[in-house]
């Protein structure tokens, strides 16, 4: 049985091992803390294999078709005639990212105001043509005595 070791830390010491390395090459000892899984010294350990997902191009991102916040966003600006503005660019790529099937609840969370205040940047001055209940309004407020 590999002899045990009491490592000094700030809480204390916490006991480890010493095995020997499973490189048949090496069998250095080393330090292994107890519930740690290690069989290779620091100089023989092959290099960690992280399955991470690669990070999109620019090109790959972009979906072939529009979410619906990003659709909604385009409409927006497209009648308000300000699609081609830098604010609709910003606009448009936090749309993007808020219907991206990648992005966490964190990051929706975080994105949502973020969208919301460049959405009122970018509409900023612009007033939609009145519809049927804009017109009610009016006409209400005019015979209460409010005024147009």
């Amino acid at each position: 049985m590999p002899e045990a070791v009491i490592m000094a830390g700030k809480r204390g010491g916490t006991l480890a091992r010493r095995p020997h390395c499973a490189n048949p090459e090496c069998k250095r000892q080393f330090l292994r803390p107890v519930g740690s899984a290690r069989k290779y010294c620091f100089t023989c350990r092959p290099p960690v294999d992280r399955k991470s997902d690669p990070v999109p191009s620019e090109g790959e991102d972009a979906a072939p078709e529009p979410g619906k916040i990003e659709a909604e966003s385009i409409r927006e600006l497209a009648m308000a005639g300000r699609l081609e503005s830098l604010e609709a660019e910003v606009v448009l790529r936090l749309a993007r990212a808020m219907d991206s099937p990648a992005t966490s609840g964190s990051q929706l969370a975080s994105l949502a105001p973020k969208l919301l205040e460049a959405r009122r940047v970018a509409l900023a001055g612009f007033r939609p043509d009145s519809d049927r209940l804009d017109e009610l309004e009016a006409r209400r407020r005019a015979k209460i005595g409010g005024g147009a």
